[in-house]
Formats: C-alpha cells, sequence, structure tokens
C-alpha cells in the first residue's frame, strides 16, 4: 500500500521521466522545435513570475493582519483583566 506521499513521489517522477522522453524524441526529429517551444514556455513563466511574488505577498500580509487582530484582541482582553486583578496578600507568619 503506497501513501499520500509515496503517490506523489511516483506521479512526480512518471511527469519528468515522460518530459525526458520527450525531449530525447525532440533530438532524434526536431531539436531546434523544442528549444523554440521550450524557450517561448519559459518566457512567459518569467514574466509571470513577479505576479505570483506578489499574490503570495499580499497572501502573507493578510494572515500577518489576521494575526495581529487575534494577538491584540487576546492581548486587549488580558489588560482588561489585569486591571481588575486583585492581588493576594501572603499571610503573616
Amino acid at each position: 500500500m503506497v501513501n499520500q506521499y509515496e503517490e506523489y513521489c511516483i506521479k512526480e517522477s512518471k511527469y519528468y521521466l515522460n518530459r525526458a522522453a520527450e525531449a530525447i524524441e525532440a533530438c532524434r526529429t526536431d531539436p531546434k522545435k523544442y528549444y523554440d517551444e521550450s524557450t517561448e514556455h519559459y518566457k512567459y513563466l518569467c514574466k509571470l513570475f513577479p505576479f505570483m511574488l506578489m499574490i503570495q505577498y499580499s497572501e502573507s500580509q493578510a494572515d500577518d493582519s489576521e494575526t495581529e487582530e487575534s494577538l491584540s484582541e487576546t492581548l486587549s482582553s488580558t489588560q482588561e483583566d489585569s486591571g481588575s486583578f486583585v492581588p493576594v496578600t501572603p499571610p503573616d507568619h
């Protein structure tokens, strides 16, 4: 029985083996076409990277602000509680 992580690794391996087989086949048939298509694909990806980073950054900022709000609510409730705290006087010995 294969767990989900092993299954993921197997699928990734198959994907890259298939990509390698395509590259080898392209080497035999039309390496320039394969090169041109791959280069074009990576040019598009390079144009998308700044947007991907911007989205990732904005999501992390949203997560941070949620954490700050939660923390400030916790601190304000703790501060209110601490104002009503009456210390116990130690017994006389």
